[in-house]
């Protein structure tokens, strides 16, 4: 996912757990916060960055997915 300007801006870091309901088309049909990161903007761009993922094995199942933000110095 793209990292939120205001995140960089503000040195903000974190890792959001997602629950991702995959299905037999590999495509993700729900995305789901089970963890937040401390920051609405990391989270919502967890979100809406794992709606375009596809899996090449489809899985037809849900899944935990971690997602980590994190600056380069």
């Amino acid at each position: 996912p793209y990292y939120p300007e205001e995140a960089i801006h503000n040195g903000w870091e974190g890792e959001v757990e997602l629950l991702l309901t995959i299905g037999p088309d590999g495509k993700v049909s729900r995305a789901e916060l089970l963890n937040s990161s401390g920051y609405e903007s990391l989270d919502q761009a967890a979100l809406a960055g794992a709606g375009g993922w596809k899996f090449l094995r489809y899985l037809d199942r849900k899944i935990h997915v971690p997602v980590q933000f994190a600056l380069n110095e």
